[in-house]
């Protein structure tokens, strides 16, 4: 090797080098964006979560009190018309309820389908941040 071949090896070295930091900075950047936006998905996963524990309370408490008219009704024989309107009114309404909670279930669910995806693309990002890093490493002990 001569003398004008070192320096050029060297520069042509230097330049990978910069490449691979400047490329592990980006996924650096990329991982704490990808970090923050789970943050912010757990925190809105969270509030789901507490907006279904209410709704179960109310779910539970509906019910119960759906129970209680069933039984009212099996006791006394409701000849009344009005009276029979007004217990299909209420149980209307508790089917209503159970219906929104139905329905916030299943966008908790997708909510959270959302979240284990966003979660899988962070693991593969540091995955990928981590082979570079032992890439630049083994590029570094090389020179």
């Amino acid at each position: 090797m001569n003398e004008v071949d070192t320096p050029c090896l060297f520069n042509e070295a230097q330049q990978a080098l910069n490449w691979y930091r400047v490329e592990v900075n980006k996924l650096e950047d990329e991982v704490k964006e990808l970090a923050e936006k789970r943050v912010m998905y757990k925190l809105l996963s969270e509030q789901h979560e507490e907006e279904v524990k209410s709704l179960r309370a109310e779910l539970d408490a509906a019910q119960k009190g759906h129970v209680d008219l069933v039984e009212q009704v099996n006791i006394f024989e409701v000849s009344d018309d009005e009276l029979d309107m007004a217990t299909n009114d209420q149980n209307s309404q508790v089917q209503q309820k159970i219906d929104r909670i139905d329905q916030l279930l299943a966008e908790m669910n997708e909510v959270k389908a959302m979240a284990e995806g966003w979660k899988g693309k962070m693991d593969r990002f540091a995955l990928e941040k981590e082979t570079d890093r032992e890439q630049l490493t083994s590029v570094e002990v090389q020179l």
